[in-house]
């Protein structure tokens, strides 16, 4: 019953004859003789049914086994039922598990005669799934549970006869119960039973949206202050930004998305989607070289599907009819489920400085000619970087548009971007001398809540000419929108910082706390590169630009000569610590982590070490515990109170008493009160008798010497300080003498 009640989740059915495997394994330990052999078949159940439920091919548990079970229970609350087996490998491995646990539990309290306990168990094990798929046949099963509940009523006790009438009693009681709880409008509704609703305590697994960090939403941002895992990547180790979404225009208020830009057919390939018609993907970006990453939902609430910058190809048929956009941007048809993996692959240009120095405003047609990476408010284009006369084209354009709020007042915003770059000879001079100022030269200061613009002045005109306090939509916001007043293309991206990796795996694990926005800029040849002004938040990859700790200062103060001094000294400053750490030691800033976060992160050296040396103390007492527990196997009375004379040996041993080894019991007992002041003569008495008196009493007194040396043992620790008790756990002496 309990077994085809939680079968009952899945359709098509899952393996059958896994389910009876699963069945017959949760008996096995109770039925097992003799007793002291049943810990030793519940360990070996409890393993197989876990090989049996997880390790299968199609489940790879990331984040291991505890996580694995984790998600399990939490994959409960999104899960759509009745589920596909083969496509939610994990959650059938969690009905194995359940039907595991409760018929293990069923088995033991039938054996232990307890009726009470077992009817729990057996309602629970079948109703409890019962209310999730809501079978046809619930008045059959109730009417069954009802009568196995008699049964064991009945079946459990030494004298049937006499609990016959309370089972009868028992039985009316639950059929009251019953009938009271379908007539209540709350349960016949059906909101009691609707427990996925129910908020779970440790709610921090629960998914989560991060599109608060992108929203436009320059008034403030509260990280919560537990980090939720969102994402586990298998990729290279890398530090590049992994990319949720593009934010390409700038509404005079705010930058949002611009899911217009439809590619209707993406190529496929191999069973992947190759979004190589985007008119704005360089060539070099079709052929080979891309960047493989294994992506695995863990807690985000989102439809975007996340790769590096900037994806070319995806694979995701799992999920649906999945939509694409130009630049890499991918939707599923819903928001994604733990548990649901993509794969992604991107093209990830790494050019020098000097490369994009050569670089000029040359840009095609969907660009050049009022595209949307240069407008300033939509439909509102300005001319390309080093258009003649294009600084007082804009100058006139925005005081013909003073009286338009969206474009008036960010005339203060164009002159700031014009004395920052100066007499810039290139789109890239002039993009990573906005960036340099960001980030070390302006002012600048990182602040979460940095409170409101006065009336009437936008957010991000306030931010750059006033306060100089914001947060990675401001950074991101203002500077995207000053490179477009320049006329270079620009846009925001949404997404998350690079995470933490972990070299055994491979893998980056990315949380709520990475969730990030940053600068995007377009370089014929070279595609979409990222940027990122904002300071303290992260750090790329790539030697161009100012975020990154391999940044080449020297080849962008050359790249950057018509800058005012002010941006000239700030990139000469950043040339202390920039070369020769190698494109991949980023590890403290990359990882994303959060100004406060820096101080917890540096004390992870020490944190291990303390474990390594807990786990390795740990492993000592555990060797030390083993080796004595087995020479109490030996079935030999004789050998057993040996084995206690060896033991109280062992703990002389570990506190640095020696004793040699052919001492007798009564020796050894004078050297325990010479230096405890404890007498040993129970003891003592019991081992002789154990091992030297009649053959018949031996096993008796073999016991007996046992519990005696468990008490003296007490009192001598009793007599030992901490530390002392503390060296002799972890004392190697007892282990050399065998």
């Amino acid at each position: 019953m309990v077994a085809l009640s939680w079968l009952g989740l899945e359709e098509p059915h899952g393996d059958r004859q896994r389910l009876l495997v699963v069945v017959l394994l949760a008996l096995v330990p109770v039925l097992a003789r003799p007793r002291w052999l049943r810990p030793a078949v519940l360990v070996a159940s409890v393993l197989v049914v876990l090989r049996l439920a997880l390790a299968t091919e199609e489940l790879d548990l990331a984040g291991g086994l505890p996580q694995g079970l984790r998600d399990g229970v939490l994959r409960f609350y999104e899960v759509i039922l009745p589920l596909q087996p083969e496509r939610e490998p994990l959650m059938h491995g969690m009905i194995l598990l359940a039907v595991f646990a409760f018929c293990l539990t069923l088995a033991a309290a039938v054996h232990r005669r307890q009726p009470i306990a077992a009817s729990l168990v057996l309602v629970l094990g079948t109703v409890w799934p019962a209310t999730l798929h809501s079978p046809h046949g619930a008045l059959v099963l109730g009417a069954l549970v009802l009568g196995a509940c008699l049964f064991l009523f009945v079946g459990l006790r030494p004298a049937p006869g006499r609990v016959a009438a309370g089972a009868a009693a028992s039985a009316a009681a639950v059929i009251a119960v019953a009938v009271a709880l379908s007539s209540s409008p709350a349960i016949a509704k059906g909101a009691f039973l609707e427990w996925k609703t129910w908020d779970l305590p440790a709610s921090a697994g629960v998914p989560v949206s991060v599109a608060y960090v992108w929203d436009s939403n320059y008034e403030g941002i509260d990280w919560p202050e537990a980090e939720t895992t969102l994402l586990r990547i298998k990729a290279p180790r890398r530090a590049l930004y992994w990319r949720a979404t593009t934010l390409d225009s700038f509404t005079g208020y705010g930058w949002v998305e611009s899911p217009s830009l439809t590619i209707a057919d993406a190529d496929s390939s191999d069973d992947r989607a190759e979004l190589l018609s985007d008119p704005l993907l360089p060539r070099r970006a079709r052929g080979a070289g891309w960047l493989r990453q294994d992506v695995t939902v863990v807690g985000l609430r989102d439809r975007h599907l996340v790769g590096a910058s900037v994806p070319v190809a995806f694979k995701a048929d799992a999920l649906g009819p999945v939509a694409f956009y130009r630049g890499g941007i991918a939707a599923a048809p819903e928001d994604l489920a733990r548990g649901d993996r993509y794969s992604v692959w991107s093209f990830a240009a790494s050019p020098s400085p000097a490369q994009l120095a050569r670089v000029g405003p040359d840009y095609p047609g969907s660009i050049a000619e009022g595209g949307q990476p240069l407008t300033i408010v939509p439909a509102l284009p300005v001319s390309p970087f080093g258009t003649p006369g294009r600084e007082r084209e804009v100058e006139a354009l925005l005081s013909e548009l003073a009286f338009d709020e969206r474009v008036g007042p960010y005339r203060p915003l164009f002159r700031a971007a014009l004395r920052v770059v100066g007499r810039a000879r290139s789109p890239y001079a002039a993009t990573v001398a906005l960036e340099t100022w960001f980030r070390s030269g302006g002012g600048f200061e990182y602040d979460e809540r940095p409170g409101g613009p006065p009336p009437g002045v936008p957010a991000l005109v306030d931010f750059v000419t006033a306060s100089k306090r914001g947060y990675c939509q401001h950074y991101a916001g203002a500077m995207a929108l000053m490179l477009r007043y320049l006329g270079i293309p620009a846009r925001v991206a949404a997404g998350f910082t690079t995470g933490r990796y972990d070299e055994d795996a491979g893998e980056w694990t990315v949380t709520d706390h990475d969730a990030h926005t940053w600068v995007e800029v377009w370089f014929r040849g070279y595609g979409w590169l990222p940027f990122d002004p904002t300071p303290v938040r992260g750090g790329l990859a790539g030697s161009y630009t100012a975020s990154s700790r391999v940044f080449d200062a020297p080849e962008a103060m050359d790249a950057a000569a018509g800058a005012p001094e002010g941006i000239i000294e700030s990139l000469r400053a950043l040339r202390v610590g920039a070369g020769g750490l190698g494109g991949l030691a980023l590890q403290d800033q990359a990882a994303g982590a959060r100004p406060a976060e820096e101080g917890g992160r540096s004390a992870r050296p020490l944190l291990i070490i303390a474990l390594l040396v807990f786990l390795g103390g740990a492993g000592i007492g555990l060797a030390k515990l083993g080796m004595r527990r087995a020479r109490y196997l030996a079935r030999d009375p004789r050998l057993r109170a040996g084995a206690c004379r060896r033991e109280l040996l062992d703990f002389l041993r570990d506190q640095g008493i020696e004793v040699g080894p052919s001492s007798t019991v009564s020796e050894v007992g004078e050297v325990v009160e010479r230096r405890f002041g404890i007498g040993v003569d129970r003891f003592a008495s019991a081992a002789s008798e154990a091992r030297f008196g009649p053959p018949e009493g031996a096993p008796a007194a073999a016991r007996h010497s046992r519990r005696e040396l468990r008490l003296l043992l007490r009192r001598l620790r009793w007599r030992l300080t901490r530390m002392q008790r503390l060296h002799g756990l972890v004392s190697l002496r007892s282990l050399r003498s065998g």
